[in-house]
């Protein structure tokens, strides 16, 4: 299995010989592994809970992934399979259901607990949904597994709520600097983030080993949903 991730803080958590880090540049990040076309993609990062059972660390096996006004995406069966058997052979904590996908952070618990009434997704990310479309067109089969950072019960620090997928994190950090109130929030981010990619790191790795051969097959789109 190729291993594509948003982040390179992501890529370098999975590690190993066969991880892309799009970086904010999903088309070259595409490119990239579509000479491996026949080989199912694991779509390994982050992602805020709306769940409110969902602890930091916990693993989503995503069922479906969507976006507001877009048709959802559907895993092919095979690799969708492969990774829950593989999850559970080794004890990994995971949750199979739907992720949304959004275009800025959500921030705060009534905002979560909103869209957990609203749609019923585990959890949130923020470019799960155009990556799987991406690899969708060009025929390659795909799994998303997310960990969880910041919990339903969580609100993120003010300077996050404006952080977009292609915001420069040395940006951030400068930005954080200057914001001593915010300090403990991240602080406690922080330690949920290192919890959650030694997780994702666990199950990219245990899906990435039992990965059969799988053959190219077209995902399905089925309904279509609005966010208000």
């Amino acid at each position: 299995m190729i291993i594509l991730t948003p982040t390179a803080r992501e890529a370098r958590a999975v590690h190993g010989a066969r991880v892309v880090a799009a970086g904010g540049d999903i088309a070259a990040a595409i490119a990239r592994v579509a000479p491996d076309a026949g080989e199912p993609v694991i779509i390994a990062g982050v992602c805020g809970g709306l769940d409110p059972s969902l602890r930091a660390g916990t693993i989503v096996l995503a069922r479906s992934v969507f976006r507001g006004g877009a048709s959802d995406l559907i895993p092919s069966a095979a690799p969708f399979d492969s990774a829950r058997r593989a999850l559970r052979r080794r004890g990994i904590d995971f949750v199979s259901a739907a992720m949304l996908t959004t275009t800025v952070p959500v921030p705060g618990k009534r905002a979560k607990t909103d869209l957990w009434n609203t749609y019923g997704a585990a959890g949130v990310d923020m470019e799960s949904y155009a990556i799987a479309a991406a690899l969708h067109e060009r025929g390659i089969p795909w799994v998303v597994v997310r960990s969880v950072v910041d919990t339903a019960a969580m609100s993120l620090p003010p300077s996050l709520h404006t952080w977009s997928a292609e915001q420069d994190e040395r940006a951030l950090v400068r930005a954080i600097a200057s914001r001593p109130r915010e300090w403990a929030g991240y602080a406690h981010l922080a330690l949920n983030m290192r919890r959650s990619l030694k997780t994702l790191a666990a199950a990219v790795g245990a899906i990435a080993s039992a990965a059969p051969a799988i053959d190219s097959v077209p995902q399905e789109r089925i309904t279509v949903r609005t966010l208000t």
